[in-house]
């Protein structure tokens, strides 16, 4: 099977992200290898991935970090 790209005009947040790619905290956070506390604060808008991740997250997800809104919206 094929993979797509997607690429959007607007930003959506690492939640939704998951979200439509039917992927938990955990799982994510182990493929990405950090903690589910690190995923959680990258969730948050606590903390954002430092640049070692980012090709991982990219991979992961399949789509390009600038697409992935780490901002809270508190």
């Amino acid at each position: 099977m094929q993979k797509m790209t997607v690429e959007l005009a607007v930003p959506l947040t690492l939640k939704a992200w998951l979200a439509i790619r039917g992927m938990k905290d955990k799982d994510f956070a182990k493929k990405v290898g950090v903690s589910p506390q690190a995923v959680s604060g990258w969730k948050s808008g606590r903390h954002k991935p430092s640049g070692e991740y980012v090709p991982r997250i990219e991979s992961v997800l399949n789509v390009r970090f600038s697409e992935i809104k780490f901002e809270s919206n508190i």
